[in-house]
């Protein structure tokens, strides 16, 4: 992979059934969660993709293959969501769109993230990233989750 074969770039609606792909597929590798792609689900998470607000969301893509490779979602101060392709990661994609919401909220940022995603946690410590809270997000969004501890999350918070 080349970095000059990628861009970031306003998301858009066209770009939300590549987007809920990518983003299912990070999440169920990071949390360990067994890879599908059932229609009901998918479809679910295609309507919220689709409501996305381009002026809060950027998308990174691999213009050689049209592949969305990550995902930025900002809301003021909170960082809604910030994924990379599995086959993309460790690559300064999530450090780069992570700058990019620093540039946008340069009073600091807030983000959350579950327990069990380790490779998250690294992440955010690693880019200044404080933790300040732990507890439980709700089931309602969540229907990969058996039971509460599986909703264990990381408050966490940057501040420049």
């Amino acid at each position: 992979m080349h970095r000059e074969n990628l861009k970031t770039i306003d998301y858009r609606r066209e770009f939300g059934l590549k987007t809920v792909k990518m983003w299912r597929l990070s999440c169920q590798r990071a949390l360990g969660l067994q890879e599908h792609n059932r229609w009901d689900e998918l479809s679910d998470q295609l309507a919220y993709f689709q409501d996305l607000d381009p002026a809060l969301s950027r998308v990174t893509v691999d213009v050689r293959t049209t592949q969305v490779v990550g995902l930025l979602t900002l809301s003021g101060e909170k960082l809604d969501h910030l994924f990379v392709h599995v086959d993309y990661q460790r690559a300064g994609i999530g450090k780069t769109l992570l700058d990019e919401a620093k540039a946008r909220s340069p009073a600091g940022l807030t983000l959350y993230t579950f327990q069990r995603n380790v490779g998250a946690q690294q992440f955010h410590l690693s880019q200044g990233f404080v933790e300040t809270e732990r507890g439980f997000a709700s089931f309602d969004g969540n229907p990969w989750a058996q039971s509460k501890s599986d909703l264990a999350d990381i408050r966490y918070e940057w501040r420049p």
